[in-house]
């Protein structure tokens, strides 16, 4: 079963506008860090490591500051969270078992050359902040504290940190903030994944990295399966007439005609309904966002006949072919 076999008509999402955004992405970002260094010295006056202060900052600012937006959205709805995350079209079981480690595998590699610049950008921007600030589990401190105090604060990181942090930030940002972006168009996932960089106030030296780990994923609306180019052709004039949009062929081996470019989630799902609705078996396919698109214009060939086998090529793929000139 395909994302577009799933989908259900939806009401309308609420758009915010960028005054909005910046200040549901950015203030509960301030607001944990301001605790998180307010708290600090009384939390290591007790015997407890600085992580043990952000945690803290963490279960009493922003799980129930995140979390109570999303809440407070939802009043009035028998389900208050479901109400206001649209995205919640299941993916198949055979997309989980390449997307999860292409996206793992992406956000390694992204947070790995973040560390080859991080020390000096640390160096460089943040060497007034204090060690304590900046490394909050410093290995060389570990014997400064009581095997307690280190167990009841990697019990708490991981319950704090590893499971109901990312869970409610996840729903926050990516369940309630993301679809009320959808007018920034195939942007927005960028827009979205920026912000959530800079609300890490408390590491504002990892934002190029969390920018590169978890870069946005936009969606391609797919048609697969198709026999020969000739009618891959003949498809993409019916879609047109169709009133679908413009197609075009993403893929020569296998035949893949893509419908429209690729787009948030949401959007593609609702495109992916209406031409299956027309009698079209579709996928939804996760892509990488990339920074733009490019047209071939013209190029340079050592022979005419070179250059005139591009411009059947680009023609073969209906994709405009430049006239053929000589330059002296």
């Amino acid at each position: 079963m395909s994302l577009s076999e799933v989908a259900q008509p939806s009401q309308p999402v609420e758009q915010f506008r960028l005054p909005t955004l910046l200040a549901l992405f950015l203030i509960p970002g301030a607001l944990v860090t301001l605790v998180y260094v307010v708290i600090a010295p009384f939390v290591e006056s007790v015997g407890f490591p600085p992580i043990a202060a952000l945690l803290l900052a963490i279960l009493v600012v922003l799980l129930p500051m995140e979390l109570g937006v999303v809440l407070r959205a939802g009043r009035g709805e028998p389900q208050r969270i479901r109400s206001v995350v649209p995205y919640r079209r299941p993916l198949p079981v055979r997309d989980w078992l390449w997307l999860v480690p292409v996206l793992v595998v992406a956000a390694f590699v992204g947070f790995g050359l973040s560390m080859a610049f991080e020390p000096a950008v640390i160096d460089v921007l943040f060497g007034w902040i204090p060690d304590w600030f900046v490394r909050p589990i410093d290995p060389d401190l570990v014997g400064d504290y009581s095997r307690e105090a280190w167990l009841i604060t990697l019990a708490a990181y991981f319950v704090l940190n590893g499971f109901a942090g990312p869970i409610v930030e996840e729903l926050y940002f990516r369940g309630y903030l993301l679809p009320r972006m959808e007018w920034m168009g195939r942007w927005a996932p960028l827009v979205n994944v920026s912000l959530f960089s800079l609300y890490h106030f408390w590491s504002p030296w990892q934002i190029v990295g969390r920018i590169l780990g978890f870069g946005p994923t936009v969606y391609a609306v797919l048609i697969e399966r198709i026999p020969t180019e000739h009618d891959a052709r003949t498809l993409i004039g019916a879609l047109r007439e169709q009133g679908l949009g413009e197609a075009r062929i993403a893929s020569a081996d296998p035949l893949v005609v893509r419908v429209g470019e690729p787009r948030p989630l949401r959007s593609a799902v609702e495109l992916a309904e209406r031409v299956r609705k027309a009698g079209h078996q579709v996928r939804v396919a996760a892509q990488r966002q990339d920074r733009g698109a490019y047209t071939i214009r013209h190029g340079r060939f050592a022979t005419r006949d070179e250059a005139e086998a591009r411009s059947r090529e680009l023609a073969r793929l209906r994709l405009p072919a430049a006239q053929v000139v000589e330059v002296r």
